[in-house]
C-alpha cells in the first residue's frame, strides 16, 4: 500500500489503516465506533469492517470535511 499511497490523488483517497486505503467516492457512511475509532461504510460492501485507525482518525476527519 505505501507504493499505491505514493501515487494516487490524495484529495481522492484516503489510507486510513496499514491495511486499508479508501477512495472519497466509495464512502457511503460513518459512524463513531468505542475507543475512539470510526466505522467507515463503503461501497462495494467488502466482507470485513472497515474501521480508521486511532492514530490516522483526526487527520481522515479534517480529510473528509474539506471534502
Amino acid at each position: 500500500l505505501d507504493m499505491i499511497s505514493d501515487v494516487v490523488d490524495p484529495e481522492k483517497f484516503f489510507r486510513i489503516s496499514r491495511h486499508c486505503t479508501l477512495s472519497i467516492d466509495a464512502i457511503t457512511g460513518i459512524s463513531k465506533h468505542p475507543s475512539n475509532r470510526l466505522k467507515v461504510a463503503v461501497t462495494p460492501k467488502p466482507e470485513f469492517d472497515v474501521f480508521v485507525s486511532r492514530s490516522r482518525t483526526a487527520d481522515f476527519m479534517e480529510w473528509i470535511e474539506g471534502k
